[in-house]
Order: C-alpha cells, then sequence, then structure tokens
C-alpha cells in the first residue's frame, strides 16, 4: 500500500516543479544560467528542442561564456546518447556553426574532441559550412584530432576543406598519431594527401614510432604493414632538413 503511494505520488512532484521537464522516463530541472533551449539541448531532449524552436527560441542566445544551444547540444551531459539528431534540428534553425564562445573554441573543433567526439556530428558541421583552418596557425591541427578521435571519413572531409596535413597536435602530426596506432588506411590516407613521413617528434622518427609490444598476430601485421608504407614513403623523399 505504502508503494502504491509513493508512486501516486511521483506525477504530482513533477506537475509542481516548474522548471521539471520529463523525456524519455527522466526528469531533470533546467538549469538557471542556461536558456530553455540550451537546457534542451544539454540533455539531448529532441521533442522539446522543436517545440521551444517552433515556439520561436532564440537559437543563437549565448551565455556569459558565449555558449550556444549548439554548444551545448554537443557537449551534452549524456555522452552516450546520439546528439546529431539535436544538432540537425539547431543548424536548420539557424545556428552558426562558425561561432566562437570567450575561450574562442569552435564547434567544430570541440566536436572532434575525445569527450564530445561524434563523427556524424562534425560531418554535419562541415555541410553547413564550418570553416576548416587552412594554416596551422598556434591551435590544435584539426586533422589531427580527427585522426586520434574521429572516423577516416572525417580525416577525408577535413583534408577535401584544405586542412593541412602537417599541422601538430602536442607537438606531432596527423601521421605520427596514426603510426603511433599502427592505423594503415589512416597512414595511407595521409600519405597519399602529401603527409611529410620525415617529421620527427621529440627526436623519434615516425618509424620508431610504429611499434607496439601487443602480441596479437593481426595488431603485429597492421604495424607491419604501417612500417612498410613509411618505409617506402620515406625511400621516395628527401629527408626534412
Amino acid at each position: 500500500m505504502f508503494r502504491l503511494k509513493a508512486l501516486a505520488a511521483i506525477p504530482l512532484f513533477v506537475f509542481l516543479c516548474s522548471d521539471c521537464h520529463a523525456y524519455a522516463s527522466h526528469v531533470y530541472k533546467d538549469d538557471p544560467r542556461l536558456t530553455p533551449l540550451m537546457n534542451a539541448a544539454r540533455r539531448n531532449d529532441l521533442p522539446r528542442v522543436r517545440a521551444l524552436l517552433a515556439n520561436g527560441a532564440d537559437v543563437k542566445a549565448k551565455t556569459a561564456q558565449g555558449e550556444t544551444a549548439l554548444y551545448e547540444a554537443i557537449e551534452r551531459l549524456d555522452l552516450r546518447a546520439d546528439n546529431l539528431p539535436i544538432v540537425d534540428a539547431l543548424l536548420e534553425a539557424g545556428g552558426d556553426p562558425n561561432e566562437r564562445e570567450t575561450y574562442d573554441l569552435d564547434a567544430l573543433s570541440i566536436s572532434l574532441t575525445r569527450d564530445y567526439a561524434n563523427p556524424a556530428v562534425t560531418l554535419r558541421l562541415l555541410k553547413a559550412g564550418a570553416s576548416v583552418p587552412n594554416g596551422c596557425g598556434d591551435g590544435d591541427s584539426l586533422l589531427s584530432l580527427a585522426t586520434q578521435e574521429s572516423s577516416l571519413e572525417v580525416m577525408r572531409a577535413l583534408i577535401e576543406r584544405g586542412a593541412p596535413v602537417n599541422c601538430r597536435y602536442r607537438g606531432a602530426s596527423a601521421l605520427y598519431w596514426a603510426a603511433l596506432n599502427g592505423q594503415t588506411d589512416r597512414v595511407e590516407l595521409l600519405l597519399r594527401s602529401g603527409a611529410d613521413p620525415t617529421i620527427r617528434v621529440e627526436g623519434k622518427a615516425l618509424l620508431e614510432a610504429a611499434t607496439c609490444t601487443n602480441p596479437d598476430r593481426r595488431v603485429q601485421a597492421n604495424f607491419e604493414h604501417t612500417r612498410k608504407l613509411l618505409s617506402d614513403a620515406l625511400g621516395s623523399v628527401a629527408p626534412t632538413k
């Protein structure tokens, strides 16, 4: 009897909590620092996002740090959730994929980071016109990030849009990261796209990086293939001074 009474009280609580919203059997309370649209995007609440947009919610509204609903969608609370439908809805409503927040971060680079990576979202941002830097500058290399955290398709899309192949992330080029992980398909793509196989990282050549102690035959075969690709590439170019 007690359990039945307790369960019956739950809808009343939800009704009385004016800032609470139910989605997919979960109830959440809005963060007052964010707009309703930002809160819905943050929680990956697609029905509420659509309803708010249909009622004229400002998709370009910003927080004090310059973040928008699009940022909240990419940096969603549930990292297992597929945020592509939310990102798509926000872009369709006029969200700007090139807007930068206070710390000069943009949606594209955030979508490539380890915590928030979703290759489908990155591709959608590129389709929407997200800008790809054509120089190395002082920031992280988008291609190096993609090589570590995203998909081969994203790497191709970035290269097609002019992403430099020899820029560095944490001191290492995309080719170094691919060699380090024995990712033969990525090594092949980067070499075909003009990646420099003579680049050294902290004095270490790429061939030295492309080693692995894992005894698994398939893993060793990948690294052997990677080293062969690098050796062939090194034999066809002059060393970088």
